[in-house]
């Protein structure tokens, strides 16, 4: 759309004023990435920041704490607000993401915010560019902010690119505007709840290190973790008690009850053992209560749950306890601070130790 009648920023100066003069680009709204925007225009990335500094001299942008250019005027309020998730719920793995997925949605409609959701059903291959509808929404902002609890990594460049605030569940630590939960906390308080309970040797059963969405990295990070704590504790590891698949696997509770099979066939047995996420633990329940085992007595448990996804356990153990409601607190809060240009930070969700109890769900935790 450039032309060689004038000079290419000062085309760029244009473009940006006559989106704000039509209404494209509101006051108080979040101005596209430089990149994008060179995109709209044809023009290089380097013309783009040229004309903005321009437009910010003039006192028509604002840029904020977080580095991201707004248009000046009244803030908008946030009446219409996505949430992406990169795959259907059918997959078994899939329960935590679905009831956080109605947690945001009653949330953000009792503050009388829409919710639009987009379910990509596309192959992750195929997710490096968003959805053609949710594209268009976000460029027209139809849409005023994003919310991705359920990311697969092709995806996470378009999201941080993206022209509107967003918040993402992610364990992706280049990711500033991210919720996660705290793996290594869990670790290091089941591990000093196991110590007390007299263990000296432990065990861990998790599919932590194969989930989807973790890159390698992270991935060895957790299992460094788990080796380092129990050193740090004392307490005695050996890699035959650290059971995780070879391969990635939805089915959570099938891979927990086959683990602790394999685990308790060994010559040498841990004392204690963490189970780690919650979606494993009916399967090492199950397993348990197959081997007839006397628990605490003949081994002590450590189980992560999540509150609003119960499970009955029928013996004594101890409980990591994460709130569903307070991912969903953390994302909706994250695309508050950005769309009022404040900045953000990683948000790690807190964890309650509930101790000897049969049932997490109906005990007050600990902090």
């Amino acid at each position: 759309m450039l032309t060689r009648s004038k000079p290419l920023h000062q085309q760029v100066e244009e473009f940006v004023r006559g989106q704000i003069a039509s209404g494209e680009f509101v006051p108080g709204s979040r101005l596209p990435s430089t990149s994008a925007l060179a995109k709209m225009t044809g023009a290089s990335v380097f013309t783009v920041q040229t004309a903005l500094v321009r437009l910010y001299r003039e006192g028509l942008l604002d840029r904020q704490a977080n580095r991201a250019t707004y248009v000046k005027g009244e803030k908008p309020a946030l009446t219409c607000a996505g949430v992406y998730f990169n795959r259907p719920f059918a997959r078994a793995d899939s329960a935590f993401y679905q009831v956080l997925g109605q947690e945001l949605r009653q949330r953000l409609n009792k503050e009388g915010v829409k919710v639009r959701a987009w379910i990509d059903e596309r192959e992750e291959a195929e997710q490096s560019e968003p959805v053609t509808s949710l594209k268009r929404a976000m460029e027209k902002r139809e849409v005023q902010a994003l919310i991705a609890p359920l990311i697969c990594g092709n995806d996470l460049k378009w999201l941080q690119e993206a022209p509107v605030p967003t918040a993402l569940l992610t364990t992706d630590l280049s990711v500033q505007n991210r919720v996660s939960g705290n793996p290594r906390k869990i670790l290091r308080l089941s591990l000093m709840e196991l110590k007390k309970q007299g263990c000296r040797t432990v065990g861990v059963i998790s599919n932590m290190l194969m989930q989807a969405d973790l890159t390698h990295s992270v991935a060895l990070d957790f299992y460094r973790s788990i080796v380092d704590l129990a050193n740090e504790l004392g307490m005695q590891i050996r890699n035959p008690w650290i059971r995780f698949p070879q391969e990635y696997t939805p089915h959570l509770a099938h891979f927990g009850y086959e683990q602790f099979h394999a685990l308790w066939d060994l010559p040498e047995r841990p004392e204690g053992l963490l189970v780690y996420p919650d979606g494993v633990a009916t399967g090492v329940i199950t397993a348990i209560l197959e081997r007839r085992l006397n628990v605490p007595q003949e081994l002590k448990v450590a189980f992560h749950a999540n509150d609003l996804l119960p499970y009955v356990c029928p013996f004594p153990a101890t409980f990591l306890l994460t709130k569903v409601g307070s991912f969903a607190d953390a994302l909706v809060r994250m695309i508050r601070t950005q769309l009022e240009g404040g900045k953000v930070r990683p948000v790690q969700i807190p964890i309650s130790v509930v101790r000897e109890g049969m049932d997490p769900f109906s005990l007050t935790p600990e902090g």
